[in-house]
């Protein structure tokens, strides 16, 4: 049987007090390798916080969580990356970017022209597309993106679908939270659906499909997802 990406076992995470109480409560799933994981909810689902438990950002409250040993991960926040005064050339070496992926991944987000221009003085679109090509480029071998397609434009969530599944060619493994539903769902192989920090799914888009719907209720934007998932 393949080592799991990730393995959580009654996972939960509380933040200090005053902070918003449990963000995650007992999350147990085997995350597979070599596919792209989806990670679904409504805002203050807990995607963020269970992305950050996985690169190790955060530190579990109760439970076990296991990370393939060894492995390289990369971590797009969805938070601005490349801001202030530097440029993201300056990133390049930091994240080991290789020069000959980096060239290509520019080119295909059309950032080729803004690879040296502050931070400051690039728009949101801009900055993530400059983000994303600083990852793909880099040499992490798992992907972890939290919400990615946020400030693009919808042919460029298009191509970042696309981008997604080229890289599991490379033998690397996606795991990316977002709310563009439509765009995204064909490029997801695994989902999880949080509600309310808790699980309410997890499994293949196939299994969704022929178990839905789920008991409990889940919020609107969770709900849009698993209508498209389940009636393309």
């Amino acid at each position: 049987m393949a080592e799991s990406l990730a393995s959580l076992v009654n996972v939960s995470y509380r933040y200090p007090r005053g902070k918003g109480g449990w963000a995650l409560a007992e999350v147990t799933v085997d995350l597979p390798r070599g596919v792209v994981v989806g990670v679904l909810g409504a805002n203050g689902a807990g995607k963020t916080t269970l992305l950050r438990l996985l690169v190790g950002q955060l530190h579990p409250t109760g439970g076990l969580l296991r990370r393939l040993p060894g492995a390289r991960w990369g971590w797009l926040p969805d938070l601005p990356c490349v801001a202030g005064p530097l440029p993201a050339a300056a990133y390049a070496g930091v994240l080991g970017c290789q020069e000959d992926q980096l060239a290509h991944t520019l080119e295909r987000f059309q950032v080729q022209d803004l690879w040296r221009r502050p931070g400051s003085r690039l728009s949101t679109g801009q900055r993530r597309r400059l983000e994303l090509a600083l990852l793909v480029a880099g040499d992490s071998e798992v992907l972890v993106l939290d919400e990615p397609a946020s400030g693009l434009d919808p042919l460029q969530v298009n191509r970042l679908g696309a981008l997604l599944r080229d890289q599991l060619a490379v033998g690397r493994s996606v795991v990316v939270s977002s709310h563009w539903v439509r765009e995204l769902a064909s490029c997801l192989d695994f989902l999880l659906v949080l509600v309310g920090g808790r699980l309410a799914f997890a499994g293949w888009q196939e299994q969704l499909r022929s178990q839905w719907p789920l008991a409990e209720p889940l919020a609107p934007e969770a709900e849009e997802f698993l209508a498209r998932v389940v009636q393309p």
